[in-house]
């Protein structure tokens, strides 16, 4: 199933900066598409224009090209977060609270992008979509309740609300979301049918010795396994530290490291894990590479990068299947992107940003295995580019 699972952070710091400033990142989770262009056998191959789209390709670098026309900005909306893989954009108002999923076409690509979908979501945090459902997922912070949004792409029908127990936590599932829910002592792993609104359990934990299991902060469930990130004790009594590792599907620990301060970026078969951006003066532990806690595998691996001191903090997006991984460097007069390709272990590409908005305030950066490309949108006050890099 292709999937993408988008995380947003709280509105008030939804789209992150430019320059200097933070920026937004997400991780998508999902199999690789069958597109047309450009081709996934050839690196940096200029996509071909194959007609029904109505724009041609706009090169304005070797291998870097100008998409923006196909941006179609609705009145008073925000764009939030975009998927190439899913051909998705996605618009927040948020004075009425409307999320838009609007979806799109490349140059040349055939065919209609399908209806524009939208649902009500006063706290929205995160966004699922796959090829037939798009979730709008709001987290209520005083009642802690979590309620999916549920979108079907093939019917321009009203949003279906599924509010779901209290304090869940999702995770990216082998077929969907992962839901994990801690009560009356127990930890419960268990997977969401998002089109019919019913779960199956997985397992549960006695989690009465939290020196043993981990209470669950972040996981995406893998052929073999569960990733994990989650808080445990190192021994009775003492304060909970947070940590990483594997457990298998029956919820047996069979890898586990503290780590006091890590990031997670999920994919379809696990997580990547990355440095923690330090408050001024902090002394953290740092992981100093990509660590990769692969499920399918039941292995946790290091990807070693070329800068990284500079890449293994905050700017980190993951592709559909964890294929990739894009890091941004800041280091430097200009950004530099930089592709890695996590099978072969090694960098196969790097770029400096292209981007020419002067008043740049946000960016939003997604990547596509079946294009072997990522998009760079760049928003300012009075001007939105969209930037197509390919590899």
């Amino acid at each position: 199933m292709k999937k993408i699972f988008l995380y947003l952070v709280v509105l008030g710091i939804l789209l992150a900066g430019c320059g200097t400033g933070e920026e937004h990142t997400f991780s998508t989770s999902g199999k690789e598409t069958t597109l047309n262009i450009p081709s996934t056998t050839q690196p940096h191959q200029t996509p071909e224009n194959t007609g029904g789209a109505s724009e041609e390709w706009v090169e304005v670098e070797t291998h870097v090209f100008d998409i923006t026309s196909q941006i179609v900005r609705p009145s008073e909306y925000e764009l939030v977060d975009v998927s190439l893989s899913q051909r998705l954009l996605f618009w927040n108002n948020i004075m009425t609270g409307v999320v838009l999923a609007q979806p799109f076409l490349l140059p040349g690509e055939a065919g209609q992008p399908g209806p524009q979908l939208q649902a009500e979501s006063s706290f929205l945090t995160q966004i699922y979509a796959d090829e037939t459902v798009v979730a709008v997922i709001e987290e209520d912070y005083f009642s802690h309740t979590t309620t999916l949004k549920i979108l079907n792409r093939q019917q321009n029908i009203p949003a279906e609300s599924w509010v779901l127990p209290a304090r869940t936590v999702l995770g990216t599932g082998e077929e969907g979301l992962l839901g994990i829910t801690t009560e009356n002592g127990l930890q419960r792993f268990w997977r969401l049918n998002l089109l019919e609104q019913t779960t199956s359990e997985l397992f549960q934990q006695d989690m009465g010795d939290l020196t043993q299991i981990p209470a669950i902060l972040s996981a995406a469930e893998g052929a073999s396994g569960i990733a994990f990130t989650g808080l445990i004790a190192p021994s009775a009594g003492e304060t909970t530290l947070q940590c990483y590792g594997l457990m298998d599907k029956s919820g047996n620990v069979v890898q586990l490291h503290i780590m006091p301060e890590l990031e997670a970026a999920p994919y379809q078969g696990g997580l990547v894990l990355y440095d923690s951006m330090q408050a001024f003066g902090g002394q953290a532990d740092k992981f100093h590479c990509l660590k990769i806690c692969d499920a399918d595998q039941m292995t946790i691996r290091d990807l070693q990068l070329e800068s990284p001191e500079n890449e293994t903090f905050f700017h980190v997006t993951v592709s559909e299947t964890g294929k990739f991984i894009l890091t941004r460097d800041k280091s430097g007069e200009k950004l530099v992107y930089r592709v890695y390709d996590t099978d072969e272990n090694r960098m196969i590409a790097k770029y400096e940003d292209c981007s020419r908005v002067g008043d740049c305030t946000r960016v939003l950066v997604s990547i596509s295995e079946a294009d072997r490309a990522f998009g760079v949108l760049s928003a300012g006050n009075d001007s939105l580019e969209w930037l197509y890099y390919t590899f």
